[in-house]
């Protein structure tokens, strides 16, 4: 009973999350579906071209961010911690400009922080205070059914 009360909530508190999901992928989409271009190499910090051909051999940025659909499979990727620093950001903040290496490093690390730490937390903490205060109403009836039945 609980539970089914807790799903108003916890689906406002989901929506939230994909939207915020929606805007990263779209902002990622435009940012890096070209990264690697056709042959799959970027410069590094030392002006090295390096491959980053991903195992399928596909260019980077068109294996992970080169649609809507691929990009928010890729950001969900981030919020899972499924080895997303290594294969999703690393590449795209070890470029010769800094400023796009800042700006990278901080696309990511506020994606994470905003859905993997508060939004998460929300929604177990809205999941969390519907069961709760179930638990308090039932509590309140009882005590309020016991003091009728002790009264003369």
């Amino acid at each position: 009973k609980s539970l089914a009360q807790a799903v108003p909530g916890v689906l406002n508190a989901f929506i939230i999350l994909v939207l915020v999901m929606c805007i990263y992928g779209i902002l990622a989409v435009e940012f890096w579906s070209t990264y690697g271009g056709s042959t799959g190499e970027v410069p590094n910090e030392r002006g090295e071209l390096v491959d980053i051909t991903t195992p399928e051999g596909l260019p980077f940025g068109y294996e992970y961010f080169g649609n809507f659909p691929k990009s928010m499979f890729t950001m969900f990727q981030v919020l899972t911690g499924d080895s997303w620093s290594e294969s999703v950001a690393r590449p795209t903040i070890h470029t010769p400009d800094a400023l796009v290496n800042i700006a990278s490093g901080i696309f990511f690390a506020s994606f994470f922080i905003i859905c993997a730490v508060i939004l998460i937390n929300v929604v177990v903490a809205v999941l969390l205070e519907k069961m709760v205060d179930e638990e308090d109403t039932l509590g309140l009836e009882e005590l309020v059914q016991a003091q009728a039945n002790s009264e003369p």
